[in-house]
Formats: structure tokens, C-alpha cells, sequence
């Protein structure tokens, strides 16, 4: 079953729309209710393909928020019947 059998990528358009242009680590974890490990490791992917572009500032991350749904745009497979 889908997890959100309704989403296409309007809604995440939508989504990316309210949001400031630069996201933390922990805010970009809250858009998808992911844990905060999560977009680290993206950042970190040794995969070019897999990696979250970030700007690396002192001892955190910044992530560009046209960055993020690009990379977002780029994981989005569609509907699925598995």
C-alpha cells in the first residue's frame, strides 16, 4: 500500500514553497518527518547521485532549500502497487 497514495509532485512544489531559503539539518528532518541521521547521511553519500548538496558553515550544515527539492525531485518514483 502507498504510504501517500495522493502525493504528486505539485504537493511538494506546494511544500517547498512555504519554506525559508536556507534549511538546518533538523528543519530539513521536519519536512519529510525524517530523523536528523538521515539527512546527514545524505549529505555525507560517498554516491554523487544519492548526496544532498549542503554548505558546510562552522561545525553544521545549511542546506540550500532549491537544493533540497531538486534532490527530493530527483528521489520522487512515482506511485507503486509493492
Amino acid at each position: 500500500m502507498d504510504r501517500w497514495p495522493d502525493f504528486d509532485m505539485s504537493a511538494l512544489d506546494d511544500l517547498l514553497a512555504g519554506l525559508p531559503p536556507t534549511l538546518s539539518v533538523s528543519e530539513a528532518a521536519k519536512v519529510f518527518n525524517v530523523s536528523e541521521d538521515v539527512i546527514r547521511g545524505a549529505i555525507g553519500s560517498e554516491n554523487p547521485e544519492e548526496r544532498l548538496p549542503a554548505l558546510r558553515i562552522g561545525r553544521g550544515y545549511t542546506i540550500l532549500t532549491a537544493d533540497f527539492g531538486a534532490w527530493a525531485r530527483a528521489r520522487y518514483t512515482g506511485h507503486s502497487d509493492d
